[in-house]
């Protein structure tokens, strides 16, 4: 059994276990993801985050060919806690989209006012922030919003591929949704192209 295919049965034994998951990922130098494994696809794994002390923290999903491991906390009292708390609808889930980048950026923005991607092989210490403002062919835009949480005057373009894990709903992007209001209604010129 090859190391992927390992990492995959792995993945679906933590979907089918109540309990919370360490994923660790390459590039090292990536944050490891805690939480329930909630939903598997082709080349994405959907994991509802936990926070410290087994606290909601939104959805991320991360590329299943960037998982290196994938450990079980067990029956810990984070995990006993976590059960206890509110789950998203199992339906709501199931309209994100695992197969596809380009798709699951988008079904997860769908659900979440901003969204946030980030590139790990390429820079190991940024999420761009923001919302989807559509793709094409190997580029999707991000109308992104600063850690001041001011909007950008017009979206940007990032290549698909780049992306390593999008994320809704974690208390960061919840207060910085807050604060930040409404995107502008227009863009000013044509949008540009990032990396």
């Amino acid at each position: 059994m090859s190391k992927q295919s390992r990492v995959r049965a792995k993945l679906r034994g933590a979907l089918e276990a109540p309990t919370i998951h360490r994923i660790f990922r390459s590039p090292k130098s990536s944050d490891p993801t805690e939480g329930f494994v909630v939903r598997m696809g082709k080349k994405w794994v959907l994991v509802a985050q936990k926070m410290d002390g087994g606290y909601p923290d939104g959805l991320i999903a991360v590329r299943i060919s960037d998982v290196v491991s994938v450990r079980g906390q067990g029956q810990s009292f984070e995990t006993k806690f976590a059960l206890t708390q509110p789950r998203r609808d199992p339906k709501e889930l199931a309209t994100i989209k695992l197969d596809h980048t380009a798709d699951v950026i988008e079904t997860m923005a769908a659900l979440s006012k901003l969204v946030a991607v980030e590139q790990e092989r390429k820079v190991t210490s940024a999420k761009w922030i923001g919302t989807f403002a559509g793709r094409e062919g190997k580029w999707f835009w991000l109308w992104e919003v600063r850690p001041d949480a001011t909007w950008h005057p017009r979206p940007l373009a990032y290549r698909l591929k780049n992306v390593t894990t999008v994320s809704i709903d974690d208390h960061y992007l919840t207060a910085l949704s807050l604060v930040a209001g409404k995107q502008p209604s227009k863009p000013k010129p044509p949008p540009r192209r990032r990396s």
